[in-house]
This record gives structure tokens, C-alpha cells and sequence, in this order.
């Protein structure tokens, strides 16, 4: 997910090509009351997120689940695809079965130290980067 699209402008203010943001705005109550900032509940997190990245014309926000985006992306390919969504394991597993096809350099993602992202990335070779990011190398 892109939420207030902060990491998404970092990505986009380094990225020449076109960058796909997937979020539904409108997550799961774990997403909202237990993970994500108290005033989630009370602020139009899509709008924020509209603001933050409009100064960029290389980004695409696609207002969806993870699950329909991948279906509507089905055949593309994408150099990196950054997992920042759903942090339970079973969602981080189901991101990972649904976007794995369409990377083709990098699958990264964000927050490993949360309970259910690092049971999910377990068992893959992860290198560790700055502020909780994870990647793997797509072969």
C-alpha cells in the first residue's frame, strides 16, 4: 500500500519510469487501530495520499485491493515490486504468491521486524536495508 504516499514520492523522486501504487485507503480495522496512526480512523488517508504524490506525473495510484490490482496488472512486468500492505503473515504470503510474477529485478518490502512479515519472509534469502526494508533478488 502507498497510505500518506510519503514512500511512495522517495520511490518516485528516484525512479525515471512509472510507479504503480496499489492501496484500498481503507484497510482492515489491524490496519487501522492497531498498526497505523491514531488519526487514520478520523482522516481521509487517500486524499493525503493524493496530495503528497501530486507533483509527481510518473505515478499511477491504483485504488484497489492487492488482489484486484493483480488482476488487473496480470501480464505486466515491473523491475521492483515493494510489498508494503497487509503486515499479518498470511497477507504478506498472499502479496508475495501475487506479486512475485510481475517482478523482475527486486521484490522488496517494508516493516520485517513485524510479527507476521517476518514469519512470512522467513524462508527467503532477504538482504536488510535501512529503516525495516527487505529485498530479494529475482533470478
Amino acid at each position: 500500500g502507498c497510505w500518506k504516499g510519503r514512500s511512495t514520492a522517495a520511490l518516485a523522486a528516484g525512479c525515471p519510469g512509472r510507479v504503480t501504487t496499489v492501496d484500498c485507503f481503507g484497510g482492515p480495522l489491524y490496519e487501522t487501530s492497531t498498526y497505523r496512526d491514531a488519526g487514520a480512523l478520523e482522516t481521509d488517508i487517500r486524499s493525503v495520499a493524493i496530495e503528497n504524490l501530486a507533483s509527481f506525473d510518473n505515478v499511477k495510484i491504483l485504488w484497489m485491493t492487492s488482489a484486484d490490482a493483480a488482476t488487473r496488472l496480470a501480464g505486466e512486468q515491473f523491475q521492483m515490486i515493494f510489498i508494503d500492505g497487509d503486515h499479518s503473515e498470511e497477507g504478506v504470503r498472499a502479496d508475495l504468491d501475487l506479486w512475485t510474477p510481475f517482478a523482475s529485478k527486486l521484490l522488496c518490502g517494508h516493516d520485517r521486524a513485524l510479527p507476521g512479515v517476518a514469519a512470512a519472509i522467513a524462508d527467503l534469502d532477504v538482504n536488510e536495508g535501512p529503516d525495516s526494508i527487505w529485498w530479494v533478488t529475482v533470478e
